[in-house]
């Protein structure tokens, strides 16, 4: 881009601040609103079956909002990152439902968000120092 003075570099700053902005609470409304609906899904489906279909709908979203499709180096990088990607899935949505199961939902919601609050002030920490 070209810009012609510092005022329409400043103006582009501020549209991508607002736009982050935007898309943090978007994404803090879609992972809040999980909570309530994996709590009601529990009530019908095994928890393997709701970490299945997570994992299905985020792949196809995911799918959707990529521009570049990069084609794998070869099978063994593209099942390696298969297998670390449905591990750490598995894994994450396997201790919450877990923790679903066990625990109110309104805990679980602000434990999740203080979690994401503390790590949200140790990175500007860690930038500032920098």
């Amino acid at each position: 881009m070209n810009f012609k003075t510092e005022r329409d570099l400043e103006m582009t700053t501020d549209r991508k601040k607002a736009a982050g902005h935007i898309l943090a609470l978007l994404t803090i409304t879609v992972w809040g609103t999980t909570f309530v609906a994996t709590k009601t899904l529990l009530n019908h489906y095994d928890a393997l079956q709701i970490m299945l279909m997570r994992f299905f709908i985020a792949w196809v979203v995911l799918m959707l909002f990529t521009r570049k499709v990069e084609r794998p180096q070869s099978v063994k990088e593209e099942l390696g990152i298969f297998a670390l990607s449905l591990s750490g899935i598995t894994l994450y949505y396997y201790f919450e439902n877990t923790a679903l199961l066990q625990m109110l939902d309104v805990v679980k919601g602000t434990s999740v968000t203080i979690g994401d609050l503390e790590l949200g002030s140790i990175h500007r920490y860690i930038v500032q120092r920098l």
